[in-house]
């Protein structure tokens, strides 16, 4: 259906299906601007006011710790909703993916800084570095195909972030951190050293790996400070 504004509230959008008393199957529900012509997912005020921003780095922090790789560059209709807290037990949100981070990033001009999960395990880091940048004729390079790009991701940004999950010793994300510096230290060794080992890494440094804000342990190069 087609709806019209009128006036000029502010605020978040609310929608509310109802049943006058008979059984309705509702599923893949999408509610957005029609008149919207950029290629990503997002309004175009939004890319418009970025394009004018002009902002070096994007920071992809959506509430995706506890996600899994697969679930993150699914089509928005395959996507599921996950969560990491210890306090919740419902999730009533589906966050925007990977792919629509990155197609944003691309649009706009500037450097993706990605939080990977702290849940990932050494393989889903290995197959995010060839979402990256592996080729179309690859497992994780077809699914990138898949979703409209063939180009790899490392030749089109300058450098491509990856920062080891949100605020590793906040305990309001409990659930999706690791308060320990050390564990959190080994962790993200683990983590990243099966990153760098992953076939397609790039030589060039254009995918950039580090700690997110914890205590230093090692030696990755802490971004988020």
């Amino acid at each position: 259906m087609d709806l019209n504004e009128t006036g000029r509230p502010i605020g978040t959008v609310q929608v509310e299906f109802a049943s006058n008393g008979s059984n309705v199957l509702l599923d893949d529900v999408s509610l957005e601007k029609a008149s919207d012509i950029n290629p990503t997912v997002f309004r175009d005020d939004v890319v418009k006011v970025l394009k004018e921003l002009r902002p070096g780095l994007l920071r992809y922090w959506s509430g995706q710790l506890g996600d899994t790789l697969e679930n993150q560059i699914s089509p928005p209709f395959a996507r599921r909703r996950t969560g990491y807290s210890a306090s919740r037990t419902e999730q009533d949100q589906l966050q925007y993916g990977l792919y629509d981070f990155l197609q944003l990033c691309s649009v706009i001009g500037a450097d993706p800084y990605y939080v990977a999960p702290i849940t990932f395990s050494p393989d889903e880091m290995q197959n995010l570095i060839q979402f990256l940048a592996g080729s179309a004729d690859t497992p994780y390079g077809t699914k990138r195909a898949a979703l409209g790009r063939t180009r790899l991701w490392t030749e089109t940004f300058r450098k491509i972030h990856i920062e080891f999950g949100n605020e590793a010793w906040n305990p309001i994300f409990k659930g999706g951190v690791i308060e320990d510096p050390r564990a959190y230290g080994n962790r993200a060794n683990e983590l990243f050293r099966a990153a760098r080992a992953a076939k397609e890494y790039p030589s060039s440094g254009s995918v950039a790996t580090g700690r997110g804000e914890a205590d230093k342990v090692g030696d990755w190069q802490n971004h988020d400070r």
